[in-house]
């Protein structure tokens, strides 16, 4: 029991165990889109474990259903700052899947680096004015990208891939990634 946030507030998480996470949150978000809708709040504090260590995603309180296009209206749908989309923060109303993507990459980057790593990254940026920090998500200068040295190539290819600016780029969906 507990939350993602809780498990990387003083340590990054394992590579083994970020793979773990990282199966069930896109299993539960692939559930999601299967239902026509996207959820625009991944992060760790929306990822809670059972007793068993399973994670689940939660907290659906920004959820936009998909029209038949497989896309959604986030036009003056609150974001939390740091997890907007780059195509959003570029001022894009338009979300898809591929929105939920990039949020699951910038979480499972943040396990990797530890809450104190992500915040150190994040410090900076939240200290610029609205345009400006948008900006910066919207060009991909946030986050940094990199990775310890113990990451396998791999995982490393997933994540950086799940955080492309251009939505097109990215994984399909959740089970893609």
């Amino acid at each position: 029991a507990g939350s993602l946030a809780k498990e990387i507030k003083d340590k990054p998480l394992r590579p083994s165990r970020l793979i773990a996470v990282a199966q069930d949150v896109c299993e539960g978000i692939a559930q999601v889109h299967l239902a026509n809708f996207i959820h625009m709040d991944i992060k760790p504090t929306n990822v809670l474990f059972d007793a068993h260590g399973r994670a689940a995603i939660t907290d659906f309180g920004q959820a936009l259903p998909l029209n038949l296009l497989g896309t959604a209206d986030a036009s003056g749908h609150p974001l939390y700052p740091s997890f907007v989309p780059p195509a959003i923060a570029r001022g894009s109303a338009v979300a898809t899947p591929a929105s939920d993507v990039y949020q699951i990459g910038l979480t499972l980057y943040r396990a990797l680096i530890g809450e104190r790593r992500f915040q150190a990254e994040w410090g900076p940026v939240k200290a610029k004015p609205f345009l400006e920090r948008r900006g910066i998500i919207g060009r991909g200068e946030f986050p940094d990208r990199v990775f310890q040295p113990f990451v396998p190539l791999g995982i490393r290819r997933s994540i950086l891939r799940a955080l492309d600016i251009d939505p097109v780029l990215r994984q399909v969906g959740a089970r893609e990634l």
